[in-house]
C-alpha cells in the first residue's frame, strides 16, 4: 500500500481506512500488506516491490518503483483521467503488469489538489475483484 501521508498533494481523505480494507481483503486472500511510505533504501524498495502481488495507492511518483515488480503484479493506481497522469499505464504495459486505473473524485485543482477522495467501498470492491487468491508455493 502506498501512502501519500505528508506529500503535500494527492493525500487520501480516510487513508487510515483505505489501507485497514485494503489490508483486510489482501490478508484473507492469503497475502501480507506493506505500508510503504518513503524514505526506504533502494534495496530495501527494491525487496518490497518484487515480492509484490499487487501494487495499490494515489497516483505519486512511488509507483515508479513498479519496475521493480514482475510482469502481471497488479498495479491498482488511484488516480486520474488524464492525458498528464497516465505515466503509469504507460509503465504497465511496458512492464507486462495488470494496470487497473480507479478514478479519485473530480477535483478542481486536478493533479495538484492537496487532498483527493474516492468511493472506498466501492473501491475496495473492485479491487478485492482483481486481486487474485494467493496459491501456496510448493515447497
Amino acid at each position: 500500500y502506498l501512502s501519500r501521508e505528508g506529500q503535500g498533494m494527492r493525500g487520501l481523505v480516510d487513508d487510515g481506512v483505505m489501507y485497514e480494507w485494503v489490508k483486510e481483503v489482501a490478508e484473507a486472500k492469503g497475502y501480507t500488506v506493506v505500508f510503504y511510505k518513503t524514505p526506504l533504501s533502494v534495496p530495501e524498495t527494491r525487496l518490497i516491490f518484487y515480492h509484490a502481488a499487487a501494487v495499490i495507492g494515489v497516483h505519486g511518483g512511488a509507483f515508479s518503483n513498479a519496475i521493480f515488480s514482475p510482469p502481471s503484479t497488479l498495479i491498482f493506481e488511484l488516480g486520474f483521467r488524464s492525458p498528464y497522469a497516465y505515466d503509469f499505464v504507460h509503465l504497465s504495459a511496458a512492464l507486462s503488469h495488470n494496470h487497473h486505473l480507479y478514478p479519485v473524485d473530480p477535483s478542481p485543482n486536478g493533479l495538484a489538489a492537496p487532498l483527493v477522495t474516492l468511493d472506498i467501498p466501492r473501491c475496495i470492491e473492485t479491487f478485492d475483484s482483481l486481486l487474485p487468491k494467493r496459491v501456496a508455493e510448493e515447497l
